[in-house]
């Protein structure tokens, strides 16, 4: 009886801890997709540049949230700066197949650049989630 408590407290925090998740992940999104556009149309910047620095300035701002708001335990919370540079080896990985991703997109099948970082951004959302889950803030 008490472990299907636990368990279910689990579940209910594992539940509350995603939708934080979506929550950040949503507002960084719009930050990136506006940085991307804004490099992109304004600055006339090459839009895989425009890119990678949107997704950098974006990293920061969701690793400080994450942080901060969305998980609870950190198994590195005495080593910030381990933490810091794991969280940057996951996101390094995982744009560079988001980089890759909106590239094919567009360049192969002529889907708009933002509607490409879409895509893309869905499909690393879930990857980002679960190494950031598995590798830094659980026990």
């Amino acid at each position: 009886m008490f472990s299907k408590i636990i368990k279910k407290s689990n579940t209910s925090y594992n539940l509350k801890e995603f939708s934080r998740y979506i929550i950040v992940s949503a507002s960084v999104f719009f930050l990136d997709v506006a940085l991307l556009f804004t490099l992109t149309e304004i600055l006339n910047l090459f839009y895989l540049m425009s890119g990678l620095i949107s997704i950098l300035i974006a990293f920061s701002v969701n690793y400080f949230l994450n942080i901060r708001w969305v998980f609870k335990n950190r198994k590195y919370f005495h080593k910030p700066l381990f933490e810091y540079f794991i969280m940057i080896l996951i996101s390094i990985i995982v744009s560079g197949f988001n980089i890759l991703g909106m590239w094919l997109l567009t360049e192969f099948l002529n889907v708009y650049y933002v509607l490409s970082k879409t895509i893309i951004s869905l499909i690393t959302f879930i990857i980002k989630f679960i190494l950031r889950k598995n590798i830094l803030f659980s026990f």
